[in-house]
């Protein structure tokens, strides 16, 4: 699988490509659209795109599990708090006064915001601060 990555060029190869492994989205797409016609890649289910993905490849990948609290596994980003895959509709955008701008906003999931020590360096973005807070309300009352 990831030699098809390799030599369809989706590794980003530029600047910092040896720290750090990274992927270019819109050639992700076209590989997708290509060999899997009138199956949307952002909109399609973890577990639906693993069995698509196993199906035609022949692999024995396992899909990842959602979060707790998220509702999606629409999965696109990946969670700054627990490292793991999450719907950027489940996030909360975190802030960081040393973004680059060409750089995709960054999200923490509700769970890792809770469960976050003082030890933990992101802060929410002051636009979904407020989105957050009604977020731990709801919790507060299941509670």
């Amino acid at each position: 699988m990831k030699a098809n990555l390799i030599d369809s060029g989706m590794i980003y190869r530029g600047l910092l490509s040896i720290g750090w492994q990274n992927y270019w989205a819109f050639k992700l797409e076209n590989w997708w659209n290509a060999n899997f016609e009138n199956v949307e890649l952002r909109t399609t289910s973890a577990k639906d795109r693993v069995a698509i993905l196993n199906k035609k490849l022949n692999l024995q990948l396992v899909a990842a599990e959602k979060i707790k609290f998220c509702s999606s596994d629409e999965f696109w980003t990946v969670c700054f708090g627990l490292n793991r895959p999450l719907d950027p509709a489940n996030g909360f955008v975190i802030s960081d006064s040393k973004k680059n701008p060409w750089l995709e906003e960054e999200y923490v999931s509700g769970l890792a915001e809770l469960e976050k020590t003082n030890s933990d360096s992101w802060r929410i973005n002051v636009i979904d601060r407020e989105r957050y807070l009604y977020f731990k309300n709801q919790i507060a009352k299941v509670k």
